[in-house]
């Protein structure tokens, strides 16, 4: 069953960094009036654009990441308990 819940947390932390990686961007342009910075800009943003912007998406994913992570833990120590309890009755 930890499998299980291991497998959605998964799902979780690529669900959530798909809508924040949306967010970030949408905001980003709305501060900015420009796309995030890419790869393929052509060196049309800053050196500092670029940066902010990789800070940012670390720190996000980060925190997404770690959330998620605990999140995982705390269901299946929760799991754990109620499964463990049901077996001693």
């Amino acid at each position: 069953m930890n499998v299980i819940f291991k497998l959605l947390g998964t799902a979780v932390t690529v669900g959530a960094t798909f809508l924040a990686k949306k967010i970030v961007s949408a905001s980003w342009e709305k501060k900015t009036g420009k796309n995030p910075p890419t790869a393929a800009d052509d060196l049309e943003n800053s050196w500092k654009e670029a940066l902010v912007w990789g800070l940012l998406t670390a720190a996000t994913a980060t925190i997404i990441q770690v959330t998620a992570g605990r999140g995982t833990q705390h269901v299946i120590q929760k799991f754990g308990k109620r499964s463990s309890a049901v077996d001693a009755a």
